[in-house]
């Protein structure tokens, strides 16, 4: 999703009035549900991130989850997977025919891959790194994907 982004980076870079008619659409579109909260958790994870850098993060959004950063990249992607279906001509989803209308799809499902693997190499390399610390932290905490934990109530005889 980041080449059409730089794409119409470069096109606003020429035409700067272009602007003017995208903002409504981004703004109202259902893609932008998905957009702007995730961008918010980005900004908020990386500046959380950069202030706490000398040692293991477990708290703020690391208390959550072990790489708020990629799931938040995962969320802004998908609502700019969504705009681009509503500015695709429609035309039925077929997964396993490949048109240039579904390989938008594909290329999210990539992404949240490539995602999923580089949070499972950054574990290895923090594990390398905090040893034992780490997999203490990395038993209690989501790898990216927020779980519901729920307290078991203990009934006594």
């Amino acid at each position: 999703m980041s080449v059409p982004f730089v794409i119409y980076l470069a096109f606003f870079f020429q035409y700067p009035v272009i602007l003017q008619s995208d903002i409504p659409f981004i703004i109202f579109n259902h893609g932008s549900y998905f957009i702007i909260p995730g961008f918010f958790f980005f900004v908020y994870s990386l500046v959380y991130q950069l202030t706490h850098r000398k040692q293991l993060i477990q708290n703020g959004p690391y208390k959550y989850l072990r790489h708020p950063q990629y799931l938040a990249f995962i969320i802004m992607t998908f609502g700019m997977t969504v705009i681009a279906f509503q500015t695709s001509p429609i035309t039925p989803i077929n997964l396993f025919y490949i048109s240039n209308y579904n390989i938008v799809f594909y290329i999210w499902i990539a992404e949240v891959l490539a995602y999923v693997v580089l949070g499972k190499i950054e574990d290895v390399a923090l594990k390398t790194k905090y040893g034992e610390e780490y997999l203490e932290y990395a038993t209690k905490v989501s790898f990216m994907f927020p779980s519901i934990k729920l307290k078991k109530k203990v009934v006594r005889n």
